[in-house]
């Protein structure tokens, strides 16, 4: 699993971000949408990109950003790096 630092937590360029408006506890959840689709990429490399999700969420920006590095990585393995 993709692990990004505390201090340096980003998401992979082209990702887009959404903040869910607090739940009634307080509590916030992330969103970040890809900036490929997952559906063609599905299509096109089978089993291979059965991992890949459009969307991906977390309950912190922290988890936010691990989810969307390891989706960031299997689109990269799958077309050579091609954005």
């Amino acid at each position: 699993m993709t692990t990004v630092p505390k201090a340096t937590a980003r998401l992979p360029e082209g990702w887009k971000p959404l903040e869910s408006a607090p739940a009634s506890d307080g509590a916030r959840h992330w969103y970040a949408t890809a900036p490929f689709s997952a559906e063609a990429l599905r299509e096109q490399y089978g089993e291979e990109a059965a991992g890949l999700a459009q969307t991906v969420d977390g309950p912190s920006w922290q988890h936010l950003c691990t989810e969307a590095w390891g989706q960031d990585e299997q689109y990269k393995r799958l077309t050579g790096g091609e954005a």
